[in-house]
Protein backbone atom coordinates (compact mmCIF):
# COMPACT_ATOMS: atom_id res chain seq x y z
CA UNK A 1 0.00 0.00 0.00
CA UNK A 2 0.96 3.38 -0.70
CA UNK A 3 -0.27 5.30 1.63
CA UNK A 4 1.12 3.70 4.59
CA UNK A 5 4.70 4.86 3.44
CA UNK A 6 3.33 7.73 3.45
CA UNK A 7 1.79 7.92 7.00
CA UNK A 8 5.40 6.55 8.49
CA UNK A 9 7.01 9.66 6.64
CA UNK A 10 4.43 12.03 8.14
CA UNK A 11 4.69 10.34 12.02
CA UNK A 12 7.97 10.97 11.86
CA UNK A 13 7.89 14.57 11.15
CA UNK A 14 7.65 16.84 14.07
CA UNK A 15 4.22 18.90 13.91
CA UNK A 16 3.84 22.97 13.74
CA UNK A 17 6.92 24.88 13.12
CA UNK A 18 7.60 25.79 17.16
CA UNK A 19 9.87 28.34 18.30
CA UNK A 20 12.88 28.93 15.88
CA UNK A 21 11.78 27.30 13.14
CA UNK A 22 10.63 28.18 9.49
CA UNK A 23 11.81 30.75 7.53
CA UNK A 24 14.25 33.30 8.76
CA UNK A 25 13.29 36.38 9.51
CA UNK A 26 13.26 39.13 6.43
CA UNK A 27 16.13 41.10 5.59
CA UNK A 28 18.68 39.29 7.89
CA UNK A 29 20.31 37.00 6.76
CA UNK A 30 20.98 33.83 8.40
CA UNK A 31 24.77 33.27 7.93
CA UNK A 32 27.66 35.25 7.24
CA UNK A 33 28.89 35.97 3.57
CA UNK A 34 31.50 33.38 2.32
CA UNK A 35 34.74 35.60 1.65
CA UNK A 36 35.12 34.18 -1.66
CA UNK A 37 31.70 35.83 -2.30
CA UNK A 38 32.32 39.32 -0.96
CA UNK A 39 35.22 39.17 -3.17
CA UNK A 40 33.24 37.99 -6.23
CA UNK A 41 30.88 40.79 -5.49
CA UNK A 42 32.86 43.17 -5.10
CA UNK A 43 34.88 42.52 -8.44
CA UNK A 44 31.92 42.26 -10.20
CA UNK A 45 31.06 46.37 -8.52
CA UNK A 46 33.85 47.15 -9.68
CA UNK A 47 34.91 45.81 -12.84
CA UNK A 48 34.77 48.40 -14.92
CA UNK A 49 37.37 50.47 -12.74
CA UNK A 50 39.50 47.28 -12.81
CA UNK A 51 39.64 47.04 -16.17
CA UNK A 52 40.82 50.94 -16.48
CA UNK A 53 43.99 50.11 -14.19
CA UNK A 54 44.45 47.21 -15.46
CA UNK A 55 45.17 48.59 -18.90
CA UNK A 56 47.03 51.28 -17.34
CA UNK A 57 49.06 48.48 -16.08
CA UNK A 58 48.10 49.74 -11.82
CA UNK A 59 47.21 46.26 -11.22
CA UNK A 60 48.31 42.81 -12.54
CA UNK A 61 46.35 39.36 -13.21
CA UNK A 62 45.97 39.15 -9.51
CA UNK A 63 45.09 42.30 -8.37
CA UNK A 64 48.13 43.18 -6.82
CA UNK A 65 48.82 47.65 -7.66
CA UNK A 66 51.93 48.65 -9.19
CA UNK A 67 52.53 51.43 -6.50
CA UNK A 68 55.63 52.86 -8.61
CA UNK A 69 53.71 52.91 -11.69
CA UNK A 70 50.74 54.63 -9.80
CA UNK A 71 52.75 57.62 -8.60
CA UNK A 72 55.11 57.69 -11.65
CA UNK A 73 51.55 59.00 -13.63
CA UNK A 74 49.85 60.71 -10.91
CA UNK A 75 52.47 62.86 -11.02
CA UNK A 76 52.68 63.71 -14.91
CA UNK A 77 49.13 65.16 -14.06
CA UNK A 78 48.47 68.30 -13.70
CA UNK A 79 49.50 69.80 -9.76
CA UNK A 80 45.93 70.22 -9.27
CA UNK A 81 45.20 66.66 -9.51
CA UNK A 82 48.50 65.55 -8.56
CA UNK A 83 48.13 67.33 -5.33
CA UNK A 84 44.42 65.78 -4.76
CA UNK A 85 45.56 62.43 -5.17
CA UNK A 86 48.46 62.66 -2.73
CA UNK A 87 47.20 65.14 -0.14
CA UNK A 88 46.02 64.73 3.28
CA UNK A 89 42.60 64.74 2.31
CA UNK A 90 43.53 61.63 0.61
CA UNK A 91 44.71 59.46 3.23
CA UNK A 92 41.54 60.78 4.92
CA UNK A 93 39.19 59.81 2.79
CA UNK A 94 41.09 55.95 2.94
CA UNK A 95 40.93 55.38 6.48
CA UNK A 96 36.85 56.96 6.16
CA UNK A 97 36.24 54.10 3.04
CA UNK A 98 38.15 51.52 4.38
CA UNK A 99 36.04 51.76 7.61
CA UNK A 100 32.88 52.12 5.36
CA UNK A 101 33.42 49.27 3.55
CA UNK A 102 33.93 47.14 6.27
CA UNK A 103 31.04 48.33 8.61
CA UNK A 104 28.58 45.33 6.96
CA UNK A 105 30.84 42.54 7.67
CA UNK A 106 32.18 43.96 11.16
CA UNK A 107 29.80 41.14 12.74
CA UNK A 108 31.06 38.33 10.98
CA UNK A 109 34.86 38.98 11.25
CA UNK A 110 34.86 36.61 14.49
CA UNK A 111 33.67 34.15 11.64
CA UNK A 112 36.59 34.39 9.27
CA UNK A 113 40.04 33.06 9.53
CA UNK A 114 43.00 35.38 10.29
CA UNK A 115 44.20 34.92 6.65
CA UNK A 116 40.47 35.46 5.42
CA UNK A 117 40.65 38.70 7.42
CA UNK A 118 43.68 40.14 5.88
CA UNK A 119 42.34 39.18 2.63
CA UNK A 120 38.98 41.27 3.36
CA UNK A 121 40.76 44.06 4.77
CA UNK A 122 42.78 44.10 1.40
CA UNK A 123 39.23 44.35 -0.38
CA UNK A 124 38.01 46.80 1.60
CA UNK A 125 41.27 49.02 1.18
CA UNK A 126 40.89 48.25 -2.24
CA UNK A 127 37.72 49.95 -2.41
CA UNK A 128 38.42 52.77 -0.20
CA UNK A 129 41.53 53.83 -2.87
CA UNK A 130 39.10 53.04 -6.00
CA UNK A 131 36.24 55.27 -3.95
CA UNK A 132 38.56 57.87 -2.97
CA UNK A 133 41.06 58.66 -6.77
CA UNK A 134 37.49 58.41 -8.75
CA UNK A 135 36.64 61.40 -6.01
CA UNK A 136 39.87 63.41 -5.30
CA UNK A 137 40.43 63.02 -9.39
CA UNK A 138 37.41 64.79 -9.69
CA UNK A 139 38.09 67.21 -7.28
CA UNK A 140 41.39 68.12 -8.72
CA UNK A 141 40.54 67.92 -12.35
CA UNK A 142 37.54 70.66 -11.10
CA UNK A 143 40.10 72.66 -10.25
CA UNK A 144 42.45 72.45 -12.78
CA UNK A 145 39.54 73.19 -15.17
CA UNK A 146 38.51 76.15 -13.09
CA UNK A 147 42.38 77.74 -12.99
CA UNK A 148 42.80 77.05 -17.11
CA UNK A 149 39.69 78.54 -17.83
CA UNK A 150 40.80 81.64 -15.36
CA UNK A 151 43.88 81.44 -17.21
CA UNK A 152 42.48 81.58 -20.90
CA UNK A 153 39.64 84.35 -19.65
CA UNK A 154 43.35 86.39 -18.76
CA UNK A 155 41.97 86.22 -15.13
CA UNK A 156 45.81 85.34 -13.80
CA UNK A 157 47.13 81.91 -13.74
CA UNK A 158 45.59 80.28 -10.28
CA UNK A 159 46.88 77.06 -10.97
CA UNK A 160 48.96 74.70 -13.32
CA UNK A 161 47.10 75.98 -16.24
CA UNK A 162 48.78 73.31 -18.20
CA UNK A 163 47.48 71.67 -20.92
CA UNK A 164 45.27 74.77 -22.00
CA UNK A 165 47.28 74.74 -25.09
CA UNK A 166 48.57 78.53 -25.13
CA UNK A 167 52.26 77.94 -24.39
CA UNK A 168 53.04 76.87 -28.13
CA UNK A 169 51.71 80.54 -29.65
CA UNK A 170 52.61 78.80 -33.02
CA UNK A 171 49.03 77.64 -34.06
CA UNK A 172 47.88 74.84 -35.56
CA UNK A 173 50.69 71.84 -36.34
CA UNK A 174 48.77 70.18 -39.28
Amino acid sequence: MRSSGLLDMRAKKPKGKGKGKGKPSKGKPSKCASVSKIMDETADKYSCEICHFTAMGWLDSDMVADEDLIMEDIMTLPSEISDALNGEAYEECIANMETKAAKPYTKCMKEYSEEEQADLYEVFNGVAHTECFAAMFEEGCGAYMENTIAAMAGLGNYGSGSGSGSESGSGSDF
